[in-house]
């Protein structure tokens, strides 16, 4: 249609497909160190990444999409409806969680910040109960109870996270029961 030979076609779909490979992989990484680092988030950047968040989840979904198209030749459809959302959702623990983690990782300063336990949930599967901690600056804190040695915190004490700390959040280090 535009004079490209096969040739040339076939070597541009190679650096696609190791463009959206290599955007994937960053993204899935990205999202797994945030989710997996124990990152919390100031409430300033929470509410500040929602947009950039879905854009780079539609990103990463149609990064997984165009690879199984391009790869396989053939699409499963539950299996890309489950991959789509997989990629997408960890696409968007990249901007909430991941990105701003590493940076604190990286660049941030020693910090302490101390939450309030107001509640107790009901845990899931391996969990009896979750504490639930506020900080007016921060998303809430939730841990499942059997991480805290010693009996039973009570509703009012007050939970020290140290960490990393930086404008984006802390990336918790250490909780201990005040």
């Amino acid at each position: 249609m535009f004079g490209i030979d096969s040739a040339a076609k076939t070597g541009f779909d190679f650096v696609l497909v190791g463009v959206a490979g290599l955007a994937l992989a960053g993204l899935l990484g990205l999202g797994c160190y945030g989710v997996f680092t124990g990152f919390l988030q100031t409430n300033n950047y929470l509410h500040a990444n929602d947009w950039v968040a879905l854009i780079c989840g539609f990103i990463g979904a149609g990064c997984v999409l165009y690879l199984l198209l391009e790869l396989t030749g053939r699409l499963n459809p539950r299996l890309a409806v489950f991959l789509c959302i997989f990629c997408g959702m960890f696409s968007v623990f990249a901007v909430t969680k991941g990105v701003p983690a590493a940076a604190t990782t990286l660049s941030g300063k020693p910090a302490v910040v101390r939450f309030a336990i107001t509640r107790y949930d009901w845990g899931g599967k391996g969990c009896p109960s979750t504490v639930v901690a506020v900080n007016p600056d921060y998303e809430d804190f939730r841990q499942c109870i059997k991480y805290f040695t010693g009996k039973r915190p009570d509703i009012g004490r007050t939970i020290e996270v140290s960490g990393m700390g930086s404008a984006w959040g802390i990336v918790k280090n250490r909780v201990e029961v005040r």
